[in-house]
């Protein structure tokens, strides 16, 4: 229960972001900002443009892919 210890374990993995989450879910969300371009698009991490926002499972399989541990 991280809320109320003001623990915040979950970083933002996009680099030169420093934000960080009480929750992995507050984290997913945020982490979709980084993808949006200004006319409204989503670039995803494989290179592919979208209108729909990513999914939370694609940025997990993407984070469980690509994060540096």
């Amino acid at each position: 229960m991280n809320i109320h210890t003001g623990r915040k374990p979950f970083a933002c993995p996009s680099p030169n972001c420093g934000k960080s989450f009480n929750a992995k879910s507050n984290m997913l969300r945020h982490f979709k900002l980084h993808f949006k371009l200004s006319s409204g698009v989503f670039l995803l991490p494989n290179g592919e443009v979208t209108h729909t926002k990513p999914s939370s499972k694609d940025l997990h399989l993407y984070l469980e892919r690509y994060s540096p541990i």
